[in-house]
């Protein structure tokens, strides 16, 4: 008990947990001291299952509270397709969702030429071409564009830089998630939860 008080001290989730295991202790543990004799009781295995149900219960409501909190505060958590790390959804311009590769090593958000074409982009400036930088150092001639609105799970931003490339950048994907969309987020990659979390600043 001791270590997880001061493990949460000075956190807001502590005002929460601690609340939890003082019912805890209310309703389960202090019914095993006898305060007058100062003698332990055992609890029957009815009793010993009643109160892990109770534990469990009061554990998972924190879990839930948590994340409600998280969220409220705009902490996202998206998960990976198919167990592919960093590949997430991605809605552009609130018409048309795509498989994307978050990478934070990517200067700006790259999509495809097929992606742009499925957008109605079409009359794009090929005179224009700029010079995009993606993660492994390397580099490829794009066509510049903004973004109306990119949406990953309910995080979004408006009015995003990107830019278009002849072919997509992997197997599987329809374009990089950079640093022009991800660079309004705190952002982690959790191979642990094999998800993308984005909270806002």
């Amino acid at each position: 008990m001791a270590g997880v008080i001061f493990f949460f001290s000075h956190s807001r989730e502590f005002i929460k947990i601690n609340k939890i295991y003082s019912v805890y202790f209310l309703n389960v543990a202090r019914p095993l001291f006898d305060n007058k004799k100062g003698s332990r009781h055992f609890l029957s295995e009815e009793e010993k299952a009643r109160a892990e149900v109770l534990k469990k219960y009061r554990l998972e409501r924190y879990e839930k509270e948590v994340e409600a909190a998280k969220k409220a505060r705009g902490r996202i958590k998206i998960k990976f397709l198919d167990n592919r790390f960093g590949v997430v959804n991605v809605t552009l311009n609130k018409k048309l969702t795509v498989p994307m590769l978050a990478d934070t090593g990517a200067s700006m958000v790259v999509i495809s030429r097929d992606v742009a074409n499925r957008l109605g982009l079409k009359d794009l400036d090929e005179k224009g071409k700029i010079v995009a930088i993606l993660a492994d150092g390397s580099s490829t001639r794009a066509i510049p564009i903004t973004l109306d609105s990119i949406q990953v799970g309910s995080s979004s931003a408006k009015n995003i830089r990107a830019a278009v490339t002849e072919t997509p950048p992997g197997a599987g994907i329809d374009g990089l998630l950079g640093m022009t969309f991800l660079g309004n987020f705190h952002v982690k990659m959790d191979a642990k939860e094999n998800s993308l979390v984005l909270e806002k600043y």
